[in-house]
């Protein structure tokens, strides 16, 4: 969907598409339109660009999350809370994410979503991160040395691990172990939080169509922000050259699964 008038481009096609098949982290370019929308009232009119660095694919269908990054508060007043970001290319909206912690949140298996046309801003596009080096690929599995060298130079990772040919997760890693005999590596990723229905986004928009239809409309500048509560899924992972790996759903029952690909890329 793209809006001539205000530069709204929610598409990731072609090139970019592949890109994110690929294990590209993505990035949110975005201006609000101060007289709608603002992250930060006390701001003057502005641009930014938000980091998405966990991002979850089902098919064509794209989520990308910031984490819990911007502490919601107000000077003078109090802090109220964590809120992360979701941008999407399913629909013309985009998501935002409240909690006090990624563990309190995990345990109470919940989270406080609103979804907000995505016309309330001025400008909006994505972009797969510019700076990404491919050091290991799983088709590759036995070489880790690039891995290794990525690594001794202290360079931040990615991981983007393909479950199956439909459901893939991009995250940023948190640990790499590379074994000292070269016999292969386990890493494991971040935890952070993401509402379920970003692998069930034919269910999202059948819910927003009958509660909040203006929200689907990309024409509709000031349509009600749409809230939920969701289930949540996270971002942790822990995988492995041998083509294992395991998630928190895993760990009460010691079960590893099996995945279909994993690619490890250096970010900036």
């Amino acid at each position: 969907m793209t809006n001539q008038t205000t530069e709204l481009n929610i598409d990731i096609s072609g090139d970019a598409m592949e890109r994110v098949r690929s294990g590209y982290p993505l990035i949110a370019h975005l201006e609000p339109d101060h007289a709608i929308e603002t992250f930060d009232e006390r701001q003057p009119p502005y641009r930014t660009s938000i980091a998405l660095p966990y991002v979850v694919r089902r098919g064509n269908a794209v989520w990308g999350f910031s984490g819990p990054s911007i502490l919601s508060h107000s000077l003078g007043q109090g802090i109220y809370g964590l809120n992360a970001f979701g941008f999407t290319n399913i629909g013309p909206f985009y998501a935002i994410l409240s909690y006090t912690s990624s563990m309190d949140a995990l345990s109470q298996q919940t989270v406080a979503i609103r979804l907000i046309p995505i016309a309330s801003l001025r400008k909006f596009s994505f972009q797969t991160a510019p700076q990404s080096t491919l050091v290991w690929h799983s088709k590759d599995r036995p070489d880790t040395a690039a891995l290794g060298n990525a690594v001794d130079g202290g360079a931040m990772l990615s991981a983007c691990v393909e479950i199956d040919d439909d459901v893939a997760m991009t995250a940023r890693v948190a640990a790499a172990y590379c074994r000292l005999n070269g016999s292969g590596f386990e890493l494991r990723t971040h935890l952070e939080l993401f509402p379920a229905f970003a692998l069930a986004s034919d269910g999202l928009l059948t819910e927003i169509t009958a509660r909040n239809p203006d929200l689907m409309n990309a024409s509709v500048r000031t349509a009600r922000p749409f809230h939920l509560n969701d289930s949540v899924l996270s971002t942790f992972l822990c995988a492995a050259s041998d083509g294992t790996f395991y998630s928190v759903a895993d760990i009460p029952a010691a079960r590893r699964q099996r995945y279909h690909q994993m690619t490890v890329r250096t970010t900036a």
